[in-house]
This record gives C-alpha cells, sequence and structure tokens, in this order.
C-alpha cells in the first residue's frame, strides 16, 4: 500500500468556507487524474439546521446519520459506494446553537461495524418540550438505541478505523477538513504533506510542507498550535484572494481557484 499525499484544510475561524475548499481540492484532484477523498474526522451541525435531514433518515440505511456536510464531502471524493458516507465522516454532533451545546452523536460507522449514537442530558431537557416532542415522534431519532455522550478513548479509535479504511483504498491524496479553528488531530503522530489554511479573506497553499508532530490528543488544539510552522515555511506558500459569488457560481468558481492554487492548469 502506498502513502498517500495528504492535504490539511483548515482555517482561523468557523464558516470561512473550509467544506467548499476541501471538495473542490478533491474534485480538482480527481478531474487531473490524482484519485482523492474528502476526510472529516469530526463534524457539528445546528439543531435548526437539520429538521428535514431528521424527518427523512431511514435507520436500515447503509449509513448512518449524517449531514448535508457528509454528503457533499462523499460527492467530492472518487467513492462511488453509499455505504462509505459515514466513513468519510466517522464523528458527527447534533448540538444546540453551539458546539459547546453538544446534543447527540453519531460516533463511527455501520459498514465498518463501529457505529453507535450517544446523547446529553441537553438533548433530553431539549426534545422535552412539546412542539419538539411531536415533531420527534415522525422521526428516526426516536428509534435510535442512544448513551453517554463519547469520552475521546472511544470516538478516537473509530476515527483512526474509518482513516485506515479509506488509506487501504490507495487513492493519490487524502484531503482531510479540520472543525473551526482547530486542528484535525486524532493521532498522537500525524504526517502532512500540503496545508491550505483560510484566514482574512485569502487562502493559503503550503506546498511540500511536511509536517511531521506529535500532537496532545487529550486536549483540542488550535492552529496556533502550527503558527510555528507556518511562518517556517512562509516563503513557499502561495496566496489567493477569495471572493463573495452567487451560491450557483460556488462550486464552478472554487474549484477553478483551487485549480490555480495547485497548479494543475495553465
Amino acid at each position: 500500500m502506498h502513502s498517500p499525499d495528504v492535504y490539511w484544510v483548515i482555517g482561523d475561524s468557523t464558516n470561512c468556507g473550509k467544506t467548499t475548499l476541501t471538495c473542490a481540492t478533491a474534485r480538482v484532484l480527481n478531474a487531473s487524474g490524482r484519485s482523492a477523498i474528502a476526510f472529516k474526522p469530526i463534524l457539528g451541525t445546528r439543531f435548526k439546521e437539520t429538521y428535514e435531514l431528521l424527518l427523512n433518515y431511514n435507520p436500515e440505511s447503509e449509513y448512518g446519520l449524517c449531514g448535508d456536510e457528509s454528503i457533499n464531502l462523499f460527492l467530492s471524493s472518487d467513492l462511488s459506494d453509499w455505504k462509505l458516507l459515514d466513513v468519510v465522516n466517522p464523528f458527527w454532533m447534533l448540538f444546540r446553537e453551539s458546539i459547546k451545546e453538544p446534543m447527540l452523536v453519531r460516533c463511527g460507522s455501520k459498514s465498518l461495524n463501529t457505529l453507535s449514537y450517544h446523547k446529553s442530558r441537553l438533548f433530553d431537557e431539549f426534545t422535552a418540550k412539546k412542539d419538539l416532542k411531536n415533531f420527534l415522534g415522525y422521526s428516526p431519532l426516536s428509534k435510535l438505541d442512544m448513551t453517554a455522550l463519547p469520552t475521546p478513548g472511544e470516538y478516537l479509535p473509530k476515527i483512526e478505523s474509518a482513516y485506515r479504511y479509506i488509506e487501504g483504498l490507495n487513492p493519490d491524496a487524502i484531503v482531510i477538513e479540520s472543525a473551526g479553528p482547530f486542528l484535525p488531530v486524532w493521532r498522537e503522530e500525524q504526517a502532512v504533506t500540503h496545508i491550505i489554511f483560510i484566514s482574512a479573506g485569502s487562502v493559503y497553499l503550503f506546498p511540500e510542507i511536511n509536517l511531521k508532530k506529535r500532537f496532545d490528543t487529550s486536549r483540542v488544539l488550535h492552529v496556533k498550535n502550527i503558527q510555528a510552522e507556518l511562518n517556517a515555511a512562509g516563503d513557499s506558500a502561495r496566496s489567493l484572494k477569495m471572493k463573495q459569488v452567487e451560491r450557483s457560481r460556488v462550486s464552478s468558481f472554487s474549484d477553478k481557484l483551487m485549480a490555480q492554487l495547485l497548479r494543475l492548469k495553465d
């Protein structure tokens, strides 16, 4: 098994365009003939943004509960088997308004036999409200067997299992997206070939940074934890400005942006 190029897509804030550019990076790599799979170890979604999803999810499907971002990551990848939908995103969190208010977690993958569901006390309190209680009577959530929120010791091995499965598919590249302004770290030592960093309306590529660093997986690590490495590689960085475009043009614009940044096209 060969070692794929590993791209990190990170940013200094939430909602800065990481998923959009992660998907674009995977698409343009695939279009250039280099097989690429997008991977987001941890993903969170607000409860109010998931009504349709919660109503339509079928617990008998080949994959665990996922959000729209998971679907976008899957569709941008060199994959065709829908049972891998929860493999490209092995940890999915439903929260109320912020990640500090977790309600429900889907951990692991059905196809890898690592799937489990978890809930917090906030989930019980929130869903006990009369209107939501009526809504959940029609939702698959009422049919899920859920335990207490998982510890890192429970969910990190499931993320590793999903990643190893993707590595085993022998892609040329794996494009890993971080959550918020944090690093996509689940191993004590991780190797990264290229870093794509989004900040202040610009996207920076640090090609061939070949970062190999030990991390403390017992805590959440901020982008600032690799600032010294980014500064040291600054001379080799390439950057382009991002801009607001109509929703219908986001994918095509992002693909052109990343193709130019990666120098896959003249």
